[in-house]
């Protein structure tokens, strides 16, 4: 048998009738799948700052938080993504997005007025340690956009549709109205 750099271990088997030889892999399961989040990993959504708060968006950065990128396709946002649920104070998140090392987030509107809260992530592979998140009363943030013209260009969306709003290039000049005749 040899051990493969991917942990597995690779060997051979010779039996059967023409004595034809059988390969075989043994899956050893050392690597832990269990999701992993630090405590500095909860950011709001937009900004990626340290607030967030009750009913606003929220990130959460880690590892192992799902085994594959699902998005929600459907309002209202589902408590359970691709297997993966995200809870606060033992209440379930809506959620947008999860992925192996990002899950994006509704916080919980019944957190509104608290100052902290636990968080733990939940996939088929186990529950990560429970970690405490501040929350503040207000957290609003400005989503932004990387065009050509500005690294930090904030983002507006057209409602019900995929359209950004964008400003038109060049931007028009105004023009003044044109004097009024005297009226007696």
């Amino acid at each position: 048998m040899v051990q493969a750099t991917d942990g597995n271990l690779y060997g051979t088997a010779i039996g059967g009738i023409n004595r034809d030889g059988t390969v075989f892999r043994l899956a050893l399961g050392l690597a832990s799948t269990t999701p992993s989040v630090p405590a500095s990993g909860v950011t709001d959504g937009a900004g990626f700052s340290g607030r967030i708060a009750g009913g606003g968006i929220g990130s959460v950065f880690g590892t192992n938080l799902a085994e594959a990128t699902t998005a929600a396709s459907s309002l209202p946002l589902p408590t359970t993504l691709g297997d993966v649920t995200l809870k606060m104070n033992e209440i379930s998140a809506p959620l947008f997005l999860v992925s192996p090392g990002q899950i994006n987030f509704q916080v919980p509107w019944e957190l509104l007025s608290s100052p902290t809260a636990t968080l733990t992530v939940t996939t088929p592979s186990g529950t990560s340690s429970s970690i405490t998140v501040s929350l503040s009363s207000a957290a609003p943030g400005i989503f932004t956009i990387k065009t050509a013209n500005s690294p930090t260009q904030g983002v507006i969306k057209i409602a019900n549709t995929s359209t950004f709003v964008a400003r038109r290039e060049p931007s028009p000049v105004p023009t003044p109205d044109p004097p009024r005749p005297a009226t007696s």
